[in-house]
């Protein structure tokens, strides 16, 4: 199994970033939306299946401790025509967890839908670039607009996946009195079979290469919960 490492020192100045500045990526999947959203049959077994799937904190290194606070999990946000009308997508098992270290976070949802077929229609329409330009666009800070320096599909390693793959955002903050920082975001999906994996990566002044080792984890786990 894959480790995940810290990997940044970002000081007392970093450490108060989030005591600062409140993030809120707009409009994730759980918000109300006038698209039509996928629909949600909830299966014990699906559950079981995603919960048995994400990241774990045996997965990380020292520091890191359960993340309680809302809107670190993996987002959709929504565009204009993205990602559109999902209607025809059915959702059977959904499990999240996330992590936190210091201004560090890692964080992923699992994803199991009722076919193979429901679940590459919901690739189809979600990952893809305007993923990554939805996330810059929609991305907005307490009282600060953000400077985005870069948005746009990376190069992930081996799997096992059927399909993987990821995305850096990289957004300069200038709070009002305060010493600027470069939020760094690193998306990845997964997919295997009938699942789908979202990971999500925030790093403060950092961009944590370590998004191929934590999607080989969880590819691992889905192709376990799909047989």
């Amino acid at each position: 199994m894959g480790s995940l490492h810290a990997g940044s020192k970002i000081g007392g100045a970093g450490v108060a970033v989030l005591a600062l500045i409140v993030v809120q990526v707009a409009l994730a999947d759980t918000r109300p939306d006038p698209r039509k959203q996928p629909l949600v049959e909830s299966s014990a077994a699906d559950n079981a299946r995603a919960t048995s799937s994400v990241i774990r904190f045996s997965d990380l290194v020292k520091g890191f401790r359960v993340d309680t606070e809302p809107g670190r999990t993996p987002v959709i946000p929504h565009c204009e025509s993205y990602p559109g009308d999902r209607s025809d997508v059915t959702v059977t098992g959904a499990a999240s967890s996330s992590f936190r270290h210091a201004s560090n976070s890692i964080s992923s949802t699992a994803l199991f839908f009722k076919t193979w077929a429901d679940s590459d229609r919901y690739w189809q329409k979600t990952v893809r670039l305007k993923y990554v330009q939805c996330l810059a666009a929609t991305l907005a800070f307490s009282g600060v607009k953000p400077r985005i320096t870069l948005a746009k599909q990376i190069k992930i390693g081996p799997t096992g996946a059927d399909q993987a793959v990821a995305y850096h955002l990289i957004a300069r903050v200038s709070p009002a009195g305060k010493k600027p920082f470069d939020w760094t975001e690193t998306a990845a999906f997964v997919k295997v079979g009938r699942s789908i994996a979202m990971i999500r990566i925030i790093y403060i002044n950092h961009l944590c290469e370590c998004h191929t080792a934590i999607a080989g984890d969880l590819a691992r786990r889905l192709s376990d919960a799909n047989h």
